[in-house]
């Protein structure tokens, strides 16, 4: 799944202001939303937007009262909300502020103060994410998902001391998980070693338009499966929910091949559980913080696998290389992520 961007909600501003607030957030990673009726902003303010602008000298609403009902409602309380106002019209401002206008600025001020309240809103935010993900880290680790990895692991090791290969596919985020989990696995992830067979399924585009064109989207990993697959070999579905439908065909291929499977989705695995030898099924229904577990778990299977295949000796360093004494410019290349 694509990162969505914050969506900043204007509420009741007239396009010059708007293209200033658009201007601001663009600047800071983030976009904004015109919305012309209370109705609709406290629909979008559901939708928990990092932030609310509200001109307070709107007439054709009550933006006191609707303050008053944002702030009113358990769900979207916590979001800042910043008016602004004529800056002779004190009245206003007084009862904006005591109706919970997290700030008021004069209209003067705005484009000019607009840019500090953005970053002063959104960078809560960014520490959330990181707070939300390290406690799904430590729940995924207290419970047995651990231990499912660990028999991922075995899986794979069985398989390819045996000579057998690996398929890995799934759709958007998933494939480029699925490319990345080859790439560490045919290249080496922190050890030299020799190379291990696996096949990402979202590699070639004449393939997928090709079985898309011909057989349906639904298709494209089934038939290579088909066609590349043989008992013994791995077959390894990647979907966030569990349920895509050309994952899930794929994984029933393969068990009717005699391949062995793996599922690597979120919580309850959908109908990718009833396919999977192995089911890898991240307890939490939140895509973002699905995917960033799952490039933890693949990461961790990656390294097992290559410390039971090719043990400890060929481990890389990570610290730098001295060079042996009388040769001139001798170093080891250090693994993925050590030194980029």
């Amino acid at each position: 799944m694509a990162h969505q961007t914050a969506k900043i909600a204007a509420v009741m501003t007239d396009l010059f202001f708007f293209v200033k607030v658009d201007d601001a957030a663009k600047k800071l990673g983030a976009s904004a939303e015109q919305v012309q009726t209370a109705d609709l902003a406290l629909q979008r303010a559901a939708q928990l937007p990092p932030l609310i602008i509200l001109d307070l000298n709107c007439a054709s609403i009550d933006p006191v009262g609707f303050v008053q009902r944002l702030k009113a409602n358990p769900d979207t309380a916590g979001i800042p909300v910043v008016g602004f106002v004529s800056h002779i019209q004190t009245d206003l401002r007084q009862m904006a502020e005591r109706a919970g206008c997290d700030r008021v600025l004069p209209r003067s001020a705005l484009a000019q103060e607009l840019p500090r309240v953005l970053e002063s809103c959104l960078a809560p935010r960014i520490r959330e994410v990181f707070e939300q993900t390290a406690a799904n880290i430590a729940q995924v680790c207290a419970g047995d998902f651990p231990g499912r990895i660990l028999r991922a692991v075995n899986l794979l090791a069985q398989a390819f001391e045996s000579g057998r290969k690996l398929l890995v596919f799934g759709n958007g985020g998933s494939s480029a998980d699925a490319h990345h989990i080859c790439a560490e696995l045919v290249g080496r992830f922190a050890r030299e070693r020799r190379g291990l067979p696996a096949m990402a399924l979202s590699s070639d585009p004449s393939i997928l338009t090709s079985l898309g064109n011909d057989y349906g989207f639904a298709a494209i990993f089934e038939r290579q499966v088909e066609a590349h697959g043989v008992p013994g070999d791995v077959a390894w579905g990647i979907s966030t929910s569990g349920n895509s439908p050309n994952v899930v065909r794929a994984l029933k291929a393969a068990r009717n091949l005699g391949m062995k499977t793996i599922g690597l989705t979120g919580a309850g695995g959908g109908e990718m559980a009833g396919f999977s030898d192995i089911l890898l099924a991240v307890p939490s229904l939140e895509t973002p913080r699905i995917q960033e577990i799952h490039l933890l778990t693949y990461h961790a299977i990656c390294e097992a696998v290559e410390a039971r295949l090719f043990g400890q000796s060929a481990l890389l360093s990570a610290k730098a290389a001295v060079p042996p004494e009388g040769v001139a410019g001798a170093a080891v290349v250090p693994p993925e992520g050590l030194d980029q």
